[in-house]
């Protein structure tokens, strides 16, 4: 796919009418694309679980998958090496890649093709946008999101929303400490509020 070819489908799906929310939705570290594929399952089935909870509810969303190389593995020549050592050495690598999977295809992608897309089928008040991300798709979506070349203000809706599930990510550094001039401006423009965290006990 090419940006503008899914900007067509995105628009064509939209048009019909049939779906009522956009997905995207990225995971994380080590996770192969079969994986990828059976967690975005999950997720979207529980999620049409809880919205059968809703009487008046209708929940047929258009579902899209980010998957990237979050994983290294070795050929045969290198087999002697534990698993363990290789997934540790990954950690850091896998982290930069993750930023970079955000700055340089998540940013374009929900530029030029979703909400352009979802512009084109003239959807955006009708279809919101929901951003998952796990892991490091989380660190993926907020490096996006926080770009000073990302999306640009006021083409999100206040029902379009941003999702970090378990993220890994440095939240004073990303919003905070040594962010990037005006980056929580930026993320209080995209999504129409500040940034917060929910602390577990």
């Amino acid at each position: 796919y090419t940006y503008d070819t899914l900007r067509k489908h995105v628009a064509s799906d939209l048009a019909t009418g049939h779906y009522t929310h956009v997905f995207v939705i990225v995971m994380g570290w080590n996770t192969d694309q079969t994986e990828a594929i059976r967690n975005y399952n999950a997720i979207v089935s529980n999620l049409a679980v809880e919205a059968r909870g809703f009487a008046k509810a209708r929940f047929n969303p258009l579902v899209i998958g980010v998957t990237w190389p979050s994983q290294w593995t070795l050929d045969a020549n290198w087999a002697f090496v534990p698993e363990w050592l290789v997934r540790g050495l990954s950690f850091g690598f896998k982290e930069a890649s993750a930023r970079e999977v955000g700055k340089n295809f998540v940013v374009p992608m929900i530029e030029r093709s979703i909400l352009a897309g979802r512009e084109d089928a003239r959807a955006t008040d009708s279809v919101p946008l929901t951003m998952i991300g796990h892991s490091f798709g989380a660190l993926a979506l907020a490096t996006a999101m926080a770009e000073p070349g990302g999306p640009k203000d006021g083409r999100y809706t206040a029902r379009d929303k941003v999702v970090l599930l378990q993220g890994a990510v440095d939240f004073e550094e990303l919003f905070e400490r040594n962010a990037p001039p005006g980056t929580k401006a930026r993320l209080a423009g995209r999504l129409g509020a500040q940034p917060f965290r929910i602390r577990s006990e």
